[in-house]
């Protein structure tokens, strides 16, 4: 059908008057394009807020105008100018927050090493103090049946014990 839009019409009523022209309800626009109800009718109305993002209009206008026997591209033109390709507020995009369990603290490499190294020098002086170096063992108490001055004495080279 040969339709031209009127200068003085935006592009959401050009829309509208040849939907109205035709007869045809938006229900059937709707079902016909794909498009929900209430895009349509957002776009008849020049609600470009109510609209997802432009690319997505666009598309809408192009199936609309085609579905209508309307050439869209003076209709995307005109919704151009008339700013519907831009968007009055930025869109933010929210991740979702997921509950992440902690890993379990891990004992590093270098802890794990000043532990051995303290296990081994422990092991060391401990031998050192209570191991005898010539084979014998020094008991000392009451069931040795040696006093402690006694233990603290030196063998001399004769056997005998020097203080």
């Amino acid at each position: 059908m040969d339709f031209t839009p009127r200068d003085d019409l935006s592009p959401g009523r050009t829309l509208y008057e040849m939907r109205a022209k035709l007869g045809i309800s938006l229900d059937a626009c709707a079902s016909r394009t794909r498009i929900p109800a209430k895009s349509l009718r957002a776009l008849e109305h020049d609600n470009w807020a109510a609209l997802p993002a432009p690319v997505y209009v666009k598309g809408f206008i192009k199936a609309y105008a085609s579905e209508l026997g309307l050439d869209p591209d003076p209709l995307i033109i005109a919704w151009r100018e008339v700013g519907g390709d831009r968007q009055l507020e930025p869109y933010v995009v929210s991740t979702p927050q997921f509950m992440v369990k902690p890993p379990a603290p891990r004992i590093k490499g270098s802890t794990l090493g000043i532990a051995a190294g303290v296990a081994v020098g422990a092991a060391v002086l401990a031998f050192w103090l209570f191991g005898a170096s010539d084979g014998r063992q020094v008991v000392l108490g009451q069931d040795a049946g040696v006093s402690i001055e006694k233990a603290h004495q030196v063998p001399s080279d004769n056997g005998s014990l020097q203080p």
